[in-house]
């Protein structure tokens, strides 16, 4: 991972208005990213281009790109050109399946990693930008639901993905899922090993190709998930540090700097500065189908208006 530029900027925070919502907003920076998704991650780029490995393959980026990414995965910055700035808008698997027009009770799964959609592209920046100023929790929600709609109408796909039900992947799935059972515990490669009936230098590469990070980099990845949404919900660093793993406050604090890209007190302050502002969430989201009707206008006439 590339080393902090000078001026870059990173801000990540929950907004009070939208539950089950964590926006990520990045100037300048020339790190390369590595990142466990635990919710469904949409990233809007505005400078830079660059190389990202997700699913296993290596996906160009430029400026207008949006990349969709669904809870789960790993994704890894490969190679960048230039600073790059992006958004991301992480949505919990919950909140999207509300704004879904069928009965299934299947997860929502998208047909594309990557793509250069301009309205898509459109909403999400006007979403950013009403969040990043502020915006009433009526306009912030309007446009949530807008970008949530028009992310499902263009990208949903049916059936679910087909990447763990290959039958070779099941001895990888089960080291997996040993990690998430146990984020906040010590797991030794013997373990791991075990669980998925490898040997331990077959395990090691196998998993790496699949997952995107070897085992050791993907559970610190599940613990600083885990340290996030500790955080989001009032608990204290120190406290939560030792429930997600971490020796104490100052390991967290290096991880999580490194990872996130800001401290947990950071983190922290921006969290709670936005329930400050708007402690009173509304319930748009309850009726996602109503959403709309709740801003007054029609969705032609809120793209129009965007």
């Amino acid at each position: 991972m590339a080393t902090k530029v000078l001026g870059e900027q990173v801000r990540v925070w929950r907004p009070a208005a939208l539950p089950g919502v964590e926006v990520m907003r990045v100037e300048r920076s020339g790190r390369l990213w590595r990142w466990y998704h635990e919710t469904y991650a949409f990233c809007t780029a505005y400078a830079g281009t660059g190389e990202v490995q997700y699913r296993q393959r290596i996906h160009s980026v430029r400026p207008g790109d949006t990349l969709l990414m669904e809870p789960g995965e790993v994704h890894t910055d490969r190679r960048l050109e230039g600073l790059a700035s992006f958004r991301v808008l992480f949505v919990a698997p919950e909140v999207l399946a509300r704004f879904r027009e069928d009965e299934s009770d299947e997860p929502v799964h998208l047909r594309r990693a990557r793509t250069h959609d301009p309205t898509l592209f459109r909403v999400l920046t006007s979403l950013h930008a009403a969040l990043e100023r502020d915006a009433s929790a009526l306009e912030a929600q309007c446009r949530l639901a807008l970008a949530l709609h028009e992310l499902l109408r263009r990208f949903a796909a049916p059936g679910p993905r087909s990447a763990d039900d290959d039958p070779g992947a099941a001895p990888l799935l089960r080291a997996r899922d040993l990690l998430h059972a146990s984020p906040g515990q010590a797991v030794s490669l013997d373990e791991l090993a075990a669980a998925a009936g490898l040997s331990k230098f077959h395990l090691l590469r196998a998993f790496a190709k699949r997952f995107g990070l070897p085992p050791h980099t993907y559970h610190t990845q599940l613990r600083i998930a885990t340290a996030r949404s500790l955080l989001a919900n009032g608990v204290p660093i120190s406290r939560a540090a030792l429930e997600a793993g971490f020796a104490d406050q100052s390991h967290l604090t290096r991880h999580f700097a490194r990872i996130v890209g800001v401290t947990p007190g950071a983190y922290v302050r921006d969290t709670r500065a936005s329930a400050a502002r708007d402690d009173a969430a509304g319930e748009l989201l309850a009726d996602p189908h109503g959403s709309l009707a709740g801003c007054a206008l029609d969705e032609e006439e809120l793209l129009a208006a965007l």
